[in-house]
């Protein structure tokens, strides 16, 4: 984490770190609780009351060598 940011942002609703998920292709995740303040995983709020709020990384990192 301290390569590429300093500090790691809070969710604005539970006031926790914002989540983090890998993906098995090599992506990843970035999610915040929603309106409803449960971890419910990265699934993407379809309604206020269901799903999280998410960002997703689309282009795979490259490993270090």
């Amino acid at each position: 984490m301290p390569r590429f940011i300093k500090k790691l942002p809070h969710d604005l609703i539970s006031g926790k770190p914002m989540r983090y998920r890998a993906a098995g292709d090599g992506t990843f995740l970035l999610y915040s609780v929603a309106w409803n303040q449960q971890d419910d995983g990265g699934a993407i709020a379809a309604e206020p009351e269901k799903g999280d709020w998410v960002w997703v990384m689309a282009k795979k990192l490259k490993k270090d060598r």
